[in-house]
């Protein structure tokens, strides 16, 4: 059950840091985020573990933010999971599905569309809470 609080923390917290990154007019550096999710795309193509990609994503868009105390509280939540080691297997089409989500995001964070970034950021969590569902159904 904490894992499951966990995740609705991760999720308030990147669509928060969407609503900070577009309320605040910040400058992002688009060519990062599509580098990254390039590199993402290229391990789905290799069949190369994605999870490190992924979580630089994310990451960096909280980083984006321009507040360091939201960062290092992001930090802590994302180190959690790396300890609990918690990974979706996902299969190719979940890959590239989620590749393009990234891609909608960075789409919408450049025309500063805060309805459509969460939107899209909502829709990429769906697999996470299948998963939580899953797992709390399983036992």
């Amino acid at each position: 059950m904490k894992i499951k609080e966990l995740v609705e923390i991760r999720k308030v917290i990147e669509l928060g840091a969407l609503r900070l990154i577009i309320e605040k007019n910040i400058d992002v550096h688009l060519e990062e985020f599509y580098d990254i999710n390039y590199s993402y795309y290229q391990s789905i193509m290799n069949n190369k573990d994605t999870n490190q990609y992924d979580n630089d994503f994310h990451q960096l868009l909280i980083k984006t933010t321009q507040n360091e105390t939201f960062y290092h509280f992001s930090e802590i939540i994302h180190e959690y999971f790396l300890l609990a080691k918690m990974d979706l297997i996902q299969n190719k089409e979940d890959l590239m599905k989620s590749y393009h989500e990234h891609e909608q995001i960075i789409k919408a964070v450049a025309e500063k569309n805060l309805s459509k970034a969460q939107q899209t950021m909502t829709q990429h969590f769906k697999p996470i809470f299948t998963f939580m569902k899953q797992m709390e159904e399983e036992s």
